[in-house]
């Protein structure tokens, strides 16, 4: 049983590194990292107006100071902008530029591409993987 173990964790791993790389090597096409990509993505698809950083690394799972550098690096290609919140000079609300909507528009084309070409060997079988993830990921987000 322990080998059991031990290799599929082994074997989740290699498979998370190899789709890591194909995502990182599309995105890289339209000058995207993978990071950048989650955070464009969920500040064009979240339908709020006001998320704040905070907000944003609880629901990407991306450490705080680790998205402050990612978040300051989209500002500097202008595909975000940073507001102050009132009575919080800390905080900050972060909303798509035009260029960062339109960016991240084509960037979800060549991700969910990405996608279909690494996961193509589930033969169809995307919806069962995609449910055993989730479950995983709430077994272990308690």
């Amino acid at each position: 049983m322990k080998e059991l173990e031990v290799n599929l964790g082994l074997d989740f791993w290699r498979a998370s590194c190899l789709w890591r790389k194909n995502v990182e090597v599309s995105l890289n096409e339209i000058g995207l990292t993978h990071p950048q990509f989650v955070v464009l993505h969920y500040l064009q698809n979240s339908g709020k107006t006001n998320i704040c950083q905070k907000n944003l690394s609880d629901i990407t799972g991306i450490d705080v100071a680790t998205l402050s550098q990612i978040v300051r690096g989209l500002e500097k290609k202008s595909l975000l902008k940073r507001k102050h919140i009132k009575g919080d000079e800390r905080a900050k609300y972060l909303k798509l530029t035009e260029s960062g909507s339109a960016l991240q528009t084509k960037a979800e084309v060549i991700y969910s591409e990405a996608n279909l070409g690494f996961f193509r060997p589930l033969n169809n079988h995307h919806d069962n993987f995609q449910q055993d993830i989730n479950s995983l990921y709430k077994g272990m987000a308690k």
